[in-house]
């Protein structure tokens, strides 16, 4: 199941010390936090089986963990005792949460009839309040099929509160006025999606054509150009196919404002493409602004003051391992001396998942710390060692250590360092434990002698 997103005013869970009376609580400290609150309620729950509000408080705790299955079946339980809510405002709160996390549960569950009736009942504890809810309501309308109701509710609560409007609401609205063939309005969500929204693949695509509906023709071939750059980081680069793409668009403007718009604009894809990095085209679209930076970066002409520029336009290209590879280059040509201080973006690369900019990143980063290139390239980040070590709990699948302990192999360094820790730290597990020992067992040098010390 999706990550599910919450239209709602989260209550904390420290709202539980108000449901009851003061004296049921007072055994708790009142300073409780984080897994020693959740324990807390948990353990009281188990003990008043008939209280309502606990079961809602560890429903939306289960929802924050991500875990919906158990938050559902505490939701389950909540409704059970719904006679036992509180009164008032406070009771008004628990049963919007109540009913709002059933909604959003069974609508990506596909139970509709039933997410459809419990956002109808989010919405009745209080209209105004929690009006943003009929966003949510909108996307069970499209869900269950009914594009027309979806569409005229996300018009009617987009045009009330357009600042409750999540990114997930805004993906659906934009294709849903494209689908209406109002294009004028999808042109406007789209600029806004741009800012808000994450990147999707086949979004650039998208983008296009509704430019072209709009005969806004420059943005509809720079827009196809998103597509390419954020696939290439994937796949690699197809230059003669983009090349090929941009001739099959460019043939339908052939002549009048499509061609006056389009032309210096296909100069500058195709100069890049092919390698030429001097030609530069100011257009005031953001797709623009980045390829000339690109080039810009690419022909060593990148200063100071393109900086900001270039960092204005992250909001537009987290998700794309380019963006980061090429800020690291162009901020190493303006301060090759304070590598150091760039490593994030060398991080972020990494992060975004394998990509063809992964493995020059972990070579950049043994530079800075030097490490040979041989070892550079088993470099893993923290957060790597900590998902690998995550997966291998949960599957017991031996092979994902296997890069752990490629760089537990190499010499001394803050990375290796790193993975001694994350690993000690969980080697109270025992499949953990025996997989690391059967290693020490074959391993020799200073793997051998890591290993035995994680083991200790």
């Amino acid at each position: 199941m999706k990550k599910l997103y919450l239209p709602v005013l989260i209550i904390s869970l420290i709202s539980l010390f108000s449901c009851k009376n003061k004296n049921d609580y007072s055994k708790f400290d009142s300073n409780l936090s984080g897994e020693e609150l959740f324990q807390a309620i948990y353990i009281y729950e188990k003990e008043n089986t008939q209280d309502f509000c606990s079961k809602v408080d560890l429903a939306n705790y289960y929802v924050l963990q991500g875990d919906y299955d158990t938050a559902y079946e505490y939701l389950i339980r909540a409704t059970s005792v719904l006679k036992n809510c509180p009164n008032g405002k406070k009771g008004k709160q628990y049963k919007t949460l109540l009913y709002g996390m059933k909604a959003q549960i069974e609508l990506y569950s596909g139970l509709l009839e039933q997410a459809l009736s419990n956002v109808n009942l989010t919405i009745e504890q209080d209209k105004k309040q929690n009006n943003n809810y009929n966003y949510l309501k909108a996307h069970i309308y499209f869900a269950q099929g009914n594009e027309s109701a979806a569409l005229d509710l996300f018009d009617k609560t987009y045009n009330e509160i357009p600042e409750k409007i999540t990114k997930e609401d805004e993906q659906t609205y934009l294709y849903l006025l494209a689908k209406a063939e109002r294009f004028s309005d999808a042109k406007d969500m789209l600029e806004k999606f741009f800012i808000d929204g994450e990147y999707f693949n086949g979004l650039g695509a998208f983008a296009s054509a509704i430019y072209e509906e709009t005969k806004d023709y420059g943005k509809a071939i720079l827009a196809a150009y998103l597509d390419y750059e954020y696939n290439s980081c994937f796949y690699g680069y197809n230059n003669e196919q983009f090349e090929e793409n941009i001739d099959k668009v460019v043939m339908s403007f052939l002549s009048g404002e499509a061609l006056l718009q389009t032309t210096d604009i296909v100069k500058l894809l195709k100069s890049r493409i092919k390698g030429n990095y001097s030609y530069n085209f100011d257009y005031d679209f953001y797709v623009a602004k980045y390829i000339n930076l690109l080039n810009k970066i690419d022909n060593e002409s990148f200063s100071i003051d393109d900086v900001q520029d270039f960092l204005d336009l992250e909001i537009y290209f987290n998700l794309f391992p380019s963006y980061y590879w090429y800020a690291w280059k162009g901020f190493s040509l303006v301060q090759p001396a304070a590598l150091k201080d760039y490593i994030p973006l060398l991080n972020k690369v990494i992060l975004l998942g394998q990509n063809i900019f992964s493995e020059p990143a972990r070579l950049e980063l043994g530079k800075i710390i030097d490490l040979p290139e041989e070892y550079a390239q088993k470099i893993l980040l923290a957060q790597e060692v900590n998902q690998l070590i995550s997966s291998f709990l949960t599957t017991l699948d031996s092979s994902l250590l296997i890069p752990i302990f490629d760089l537990l192999d190499t010499p001394e360094n803050t990375y290796e360092l790193n993975a001694l820790v994350l690993l000690k730290n969980n080697i109270t597990n025992t499949a953990l434990y025996n997989e690391i020992n059967k290693k020490a067992v074959s391993a020799s040098g200073r793997l051998k002698e890591r290993l035995y010390y994680i083991l200790q």
